[in-house]
């Protein structure tokens, strides 16, 4: 079974990128928000939210009988929630993917939005009289440019003399538009489909001044400022499950999201939200990746990228990340390094050498552990 679940922010949410924060050094008093969070975040929100409605309390081991008090038999709901979610220091054979944004219709039912892929431009003229629309450029037929990497094949531009071509870094489209992209049909500038980032959360900077307790006055070197982020009416956050037949009782109301305290109202779908792209033939296709893909092997013209047919082409990629996590073993507890991964809406072009019959999406990642979590999920399209 797959569903989903929905995580509402109540207020304001923060979750750290590795910036360092020191109260007293004023090059490092700021405490920056990324978005949207890391699939280590939503991860582990999620299972915090299945364990409880196993019956855990919320401290402690899940895995310890002890720690279910409010139970007629801790001890099944220890192992059935262990079978289900795995140790706290170990994952199971349930599929965590996320995090994917929704948006709440008038029906009050939620629709995903897609990050828009890396090789969609919005062409505007450059009087700002005629209608913009909106085209995908593909790479180019000829032999290539020689550089240092071997010949590499580039993305055409599609704007005219009189005409701006702009990026769509950072915007999101609706599962029409989405969809429209990956099947390379023409399409009108949907405004109603591109969502920048400001349509779907606003920055909110606070400044903070800690005091001494015990005389009420202000310590020196503890003036800081935090920068976070507030969803806008209807917008949440997801996580997308599966290899489970559901939770395992009524879910809490609400579980922590981010640093400070914060928390997320958690609701459930009974269904996935991401319908599967149409399964089709093609001998050239593309790869846009919705979550971050941690990808260890090196991507170059022409050659093989593991775990996708054919060979690559052309790639269009965001500015890579550093991806931290969390590790609850005793030898290694705390923050951990994932590696280098690219953005959401970064873009591969891939070919092959006959036209063949293409997966509907998957998972592209280096590691097993990072999958369940759910790095690396993408979709295809054909170019």
């Amino acid at each position: 079974m797959t569903f989903t679940l929905i995580l509402e922010p109540a207020d304001t949410f923060i979750v750290r990128d590795g910036t360092p924060f020191n109260q007293n050094d004023t090059g490092q008093a700021r405490a920056h928000s990324v978005f949207p969070p890391s699939p280590d975040t939503l991860y582990g929100a999620a299972r915090v939210a299945l364990a409880r409605s196993f019956g855990w309390s919320g401290e402690g081991d899940w895995g310890k009988p002890v720690n279910y008090p409010s139970s007629k038999d801790p001890e099944g709901c220890a192992r059935t929630c262990l079978a289900a979610l795995g140790s706290w220091n170990k994952g199971s054979a349930a599929q965590f993917c996320g995090p994917f944004l929704v948006k709440r219709g008038h029906d009050g039912a939620w629709a995903p939005l897609f990050p828009a892929p890396l090789h969609l431009r919005r062409i505007t003229s450059a009087s700002g009289k005629d209608a913009s629309r909106l085209v995908a450029l593909k790479p180019d037929d000829g032999p290539g440019l020689d550089t240092d990497m071997g010949l590499a094949r580039l993305l055409v531009p599609q704007a005219g003399e009189d005409e701006e071509e702009h990026d769509l870094v950072g915007c999101y489209l609706s599962e029409k538009l989405f969809t429209s992209v990956l099947s390379d049909v023409s399409r009108p500038d949907e405004r109603n489909g591109v969502y920048a980032e400001t349509d779907i959360v606003v920055d909110e900077r606070r400044v903070g001044l800690a005091r001494d307790t015990e005389n009420r006055v202000y310590e020196h070197g503890a003036l800081y400022a935090t920068a976070r982020k507030r969803f806008r009416e209807g917008m949440a956050l997801a996580v997308e499950v599966a290899g489970l037949d559901g939770p395992g009782g009524d879910l809490p109301k609400a579980v922590p999201l981010g640093g400070e305290g914060r928390f997320a109202f958690v609701s459930l779908v009974p269904s996935s939200l991401l319908a599967p792209t149409p399964l089709r033939r093609a001998k050239r296709y593309f790869v846009t990746f919705l979550t971050p893909a941690l990808l260890t092997g090196e991507l170059k013209p022409e050659s093989a990228v593991a775990g996708l047919p054919g060979r690559l082409v052309c790639a269009a990629l965001g500015r890579s990340q550093l991806q931290g996590g969390f590790s609850a073993q005793k030898d290694r507890r705390g923050g951990i390094m994932r590696g280098v991964a690219f953005p959401v809406g970064s873009v591969l072009f891939m070919q092959l050498d006959e036209e063949s019959e293409l997966p509907q999406s998957g998972l592209l990642d280096s590691k097993e552990e990072t999958q369940s979590i759910g790095y690396g999920r993408f979709a295809i399209g054909v170019w």
